[in-house]
C-alpha cells in the first residue's frame, strides 16, 4: 500500500444561494443546503399559491409565478424595501409551516396568525396608507 498513490479528486463547488431569489431566499429560509435540489418543485408550487395569496391581498405583480431560482423578489413586488420585507416573511413562513410543519400546534397557529398579520400590513403599505 505504501507503493500505490492515493488517488483524491476535487469535489465539484457547491453552488451560492442567491438571496435576492425568491426560491433561494426561500430555501434559505427552511434550512436547506445550498446545492441541495430534491425540493425544489414542492417549494415551488408552495411559494406560487403564497405568492398568489399575497397578490389578492394587493401585494405583488398580478399573475406573477415562479418556475426556478431565477425569479427575483424585485420583479414581484418592485422597489418598495417595506413592502418586500413583510411579503418576504409571509412567503417564507407560509411555505416553511406547510413545508416542514412544527410539532406543536399552538406553535403552528401563532406562525399562522403572525402571516395573518403580515400579509394586512403588507396590503396597507402596498395601498398607501403609510404615505404622506
Amino acid at each position: 500500500m505504501a507503493d500505490e498513490e492515493l488517488i483524491t479528486t476535487e469535489p465539484e463547488p457547491i453552488p451560492e444561494l442567491d438571496r435576492e431569489s425568491i426560491l433561494d431566499s426561500t430555501k434559505i429560509f427552511c434550512k436547506l443546503p445550498a446545492g441541495y435540489d430534491v425540493y425544489d418543485d414542492e417549494l415551488i408550487c408552495l411559494i406560487n399559491v403564497e405568492l398568489n395569496t399575497a397578490n389578492q391581498a394587493g401585494v405583488g405583480i398580478v399573475g406573477f409565478q415562479i418556475s426556478d431560482n431565477t425569479s427575483k423578489w424585485v420583479d414581484f413586488l418592485g422597489e418598495n424595501e417595506s413592502i418586500q420585507s413583510l411579503a418576504k416573511q409571509f412567503v417564507w413562513q407560509r411555505v416553511k409551516v406547510k413545508f416542514d410543519p412544527p410539532a406543536s400546534q399552538f406553535v403552528q397557529q401563532a406562525i399562522l396568525d403572525s402571516t395573518n398579520e403580515l400579509i394586512w400590513r403588507a396590503n396597507v403599505q402596498a395601498e398607501g396608507s403609510f404615505e404622506d
